[in-house]
Order: structure tokens, then sequence, then C-alpha cells
């Protein structure tokens, strides 16, 4: 992007187009360096969490066998054959998965 102008003609708006019409963030705050700061920002908390999130999940289950076991049992009778994945709303049913998901 060679200037700010380069964002005002795309498909949709983004949270950088709040940024960009804001009136309360002063100029300095709209330029090019500092929106990349913030898509860095983003992306980096949007990952970091969801890696977090997903890291601690499998730690509690290797720490506790007996609910892993209660785990993959579940998933071994909702995906029979792992060639063919389950759909999002088969596993949307998995109490055990979305309890384990969701928290």
């Amino acid at each position: 992007m060679a200037s700010v102008g380069d964002f005002r003609d795309v498909k949709h708006r983004t949270i950088f187009h709040e940024l960009l019409e804001s009136s309360t963030l002063p100029s300095e705050d709209k330029t090019i360096d500092r929106l990349w700061q913030e898509a860095q920002l983003l992306l980096a908390a949007g990952t970091v969490t969801t890696a977090t999130a997903i890291s601690s999940a499998l730690v509690y289950l290797l720490l506790d066998p007996d609910r892993l076991k209660v785990l993959l049992r579940e998933l071994e009778i909702a995906i029979p054959d792992i060639s063919k994945p389950a759909r999002e709303a088969d596993l949307k049913q998995l109490p055990y998965l979305v309890s384990t998901t969701n928290h």
C-alpha cells in the first residue's frame, strides 16, 4: 500500500475502515505504519489465544487419561472412517468434544 487512500477501494469494510474514519483517533494513529502494527497485533492475538487454548486442552487431557479415553472413544464412534472427515454439524453434537473445546 502506497497510501492510506489505497484502503478505500475495497469490496468489503474492515476494522481498518473504522480506524481510518474515526474522529477520535489522531492522524498519527492512521498512518500506514500504525495500521500495519495494528494488523500484526490482531493477527498475533488471534493466533496466540487459539494456540494457547488448544495446548491447554491437550495438556489437561494428557494429564487425565480417563477423560482422554472418553473423548477418543466419542470421536472413534463419530468418525469410524478417518478418511471421511465428519461434518461440523455432526461434531457439534458430540457432548464431550464440545465441552472440551468450548472451555
